[in-house]
C-alpha cells in the first residue's frame, strides 16, 4: 500500500519531475462527502496497472507534517480513503480545481452534461429494475 497525495501540479503534456516547481508544490484540499475540507491524500495499492508511469517521489514531510498511517477512513478521522490500484484518473481533483479557475465556463458545462447523463442512467436502471420485478 502507498499513500498518494494529489498536488497542484497540472500539465497538458507528459512531464518529468524537473518541470515541477517544488517550491510552489502544495497538496490540494477538497470537500469530502461530509462537507469537510481535507487534504487529498489517499491509500492506493502499490501494484501499478498497465500504462501508469511514476515520474518521481517527493519527501512528504515538508508538505504534510502529520504521521500517515495505513488506516482506512474519510480523511477527517485520522484515516484516509482507500482507492484501490493506481489508475490513469489519479489526480482528477487537481484538474477540476485548475479548470474551475482557468476553464470555468466549459468545465461547468461539462459537469452539467455529466449530471444529466448520470440522472438518465439512473432513470433507465430504475425502469429495468421495475421490469425485472414486475
Amino acid at each position: 500500500m502507498s499513500h498518494v497525495a494529489i498536488t497542484n501540479a497540472v500539465f497538458d503534456h507528459d512531464f518529468n519531475l524537473s518541470e515541477i516547481d517544488i517550491g510552489n508544490l502544495k497538496i490540494i484540499h477538497a470537500k469530502s462527502y461530509e462537507d469537510h475540507v481535507l487534504p487529498c491524500i489517499e491509500i492506493h495499492a502499490s501494484n501499478l496497472v498497465k500504462d501508469i508511469e511514476i515520474i518521481g517521489q517527493i519527501n512528504a514531510d515538508s508538505y504534510f507534517p502529520y504521521c500517515l498511517e495505513f488506516l482506512v477512513g474519510n480523511g477527517s478521522d485520522g484515516g484516509r480513503p482507500q482507492c484501490g490500484p493506481l489508475t490513469k484518473s489519479l489526480g482528477y481533483q487537481a484538474v477540476h480545481q485548475w479548470r474551475a479557475v482557468n476553464d470555468r465556463e466549459v468545465w461547468l458545462n461539462d459537469i452539467s452534461t455529466a449530471e444529466k447523463l448520470h440522472a438518465e442512467m439512473l432513470e433507465r436502471l430504475t425502469r429495468i429494475k421495475a421490469k425485472v420485478r414486475g
